[in-house]
């Protein structure tokens, strides 16, 4: 197996470390959980739950990066 990352290869095609490692780089302090509970609905409620936005956010940890 040719582990040589590429410019043309794709996040998900990396391993869980690597993602983790990129991740980290990307978003050093976690900076997606603050937009999420910032955004609101125009009602002024917030549009994400916290239960939600925790989902979101262990999503994103695990599979986006």
């Amino acid at each position: 197996m040719n582990n040589t990352i590429k410019l043309a290869t794709f996040i998900q095609n990396l391993n869980y470390g690597v993602q983790r490692k990129f991740s980290d780089f990307l978003d050093p302090q976690d900076s997606r959980k603050d937009v999420l509970v910032s955004i609101h609905k125009p009602t002024g409620k917030p549009k994400y739950s916290q239960v939600l936005a925790f989902k979101v956010m262990c999503w994103s940890s695990t599979v986006l990066l």
